[in-house]
């Protein structure tokens, strides 16, 4: 009886805890340091940017010209461009970038021009494709890896002989790992391009997809075997999905709407690395996945270093 009511209080503890985190996070979210390029020279330029920039909704970034900011949008430092000309005011926006933030743009330098008396034009400098219009395509690959990732390695850990029992287990757990990452990177990737969103782009979203998959099954592998199947999955699906993916990824808008813990929070984990590097192979020429890689990479690393470092003690039988 005891036993059951302890059960029950911990599912409503946590329902709550997540329900608090989640739903706080979404209601009324507000833009913080949105990195957005100021286009011209002078002082009036001048005096705008700097506003602008006091403004803790956007971080401001000069540029001379269009082609300067268009560079800044394509290089991944800024999500669009403002150009505060005498008779308009021209934005530049990147959906592929953020539909939100081009969203965001849209509204905040309409609103300017119409206090300066002028038009608004508007362009586009990295549109998404009609099949993925919304731009939430990466963020649903990387909650799929997630998920599939953390509840492989906990299937695994009754399926598989244990880590526990020596090197050897180990590794063959990471090769069944690898082969599995492998199978849901090409998977999805093959859905996508079928669909005709990634069009062109298998290889790159499979190999992007099955690095995050990978990383995150190596580590909740690791957590099933040291923490047993039930707190190593429990802890593995509340880091790498709940937080990571529905919390602190920012893929459904982006990073820049979150609180800054949170922003903080999500750049350590492997979603938004994954939402980065998907968007960036694919629609920014693979500018800015230096980061991505190496957060996925160290994942992948860290986790095989882990669980071989486990393999030695605790030898029981599965």
């Amino acid at each position: 009886m005891f036993k059951v009511a302890g059960i029950v209080v911990v599912t409503a503890a946590a329902a709550a805890l997540l329900g608090w985190l989640l739903i706080s996070l979404a209601h009324a979210p507000e833009a913080h340091h949105v990195p957005v390029a100021v286009v011209g020279k002078g002082a009036a330029v001048t005096r705008l940017a700097n506003s602008l920039d006091a403004n803790s909704a956007f971080a401001v970034t000069r540029a001379d010209d269009g082609a300067a900011a268009r560079r800044l949008i394509a290089e991944r430092k800024v999500y669009g461009a403002y150009a505060p000309l005498a008779k308009s005011g021209r934005v530049i926006t990147s959906s592929a970038a953020s539909v939100a933030v081009a969203r965001l743009l849209r509204a905040s330098f309409t609103k300017l021009d119409a206090q300066r008396h002028v038009r608004t034009v508007t362009t586009e400098a990295k549109p998404l494709p009609a099949q993925d219009s919304s731009g939430v395509t990466a963020y649903v690959l990387a909650l799929v890896a997630a998920m599939i990732a953390a509840l492989g390695a906990w299937w695994l850990e009754f399926w598989a002989p244990s880590i526990r029992r020596g090197p050897i287990a180990a590794l063959v757990r990471v090769g069944v790992l690898l082969a599995l990452s492998l199978g849901v990177g090409a998977i999805l990737a093959a859905i996508s391009t079928q669909l005709g969103i990634y069009d062109g782009d298998f290889f790159v979203v499979a190999g992007a997809v099955a690095l995050a998959t990978l990383g995150t099954a190596l580590v909740t592998a690791f957590l099933t075997s040291l923490l047993g199947t039930a707190f190593g999955v429990v802890v593995g699906l509340s880091v790498f999905l709940v937080v990571g993916v529905l919390a602190t990824s920012g893929g459904g808008s982006a990073p820049e709407f979150l609180p800054d813990l949170w922003r903080q929070v999500g750049s350590g984990l492997p979603a938004r690395s994954t939402i980065e590097l998907v968007q960036n192979v694919v629609y920014f020429d693979h500018e800015a996945i230096t980061t991505p890689l190496l957060v996925l990479g160290g994942y992948v690393v860290g986790g095989l270093v882990l669980m071989m470092a486990l393999s030695p003690f605790r030898r029981v039988s599965s």
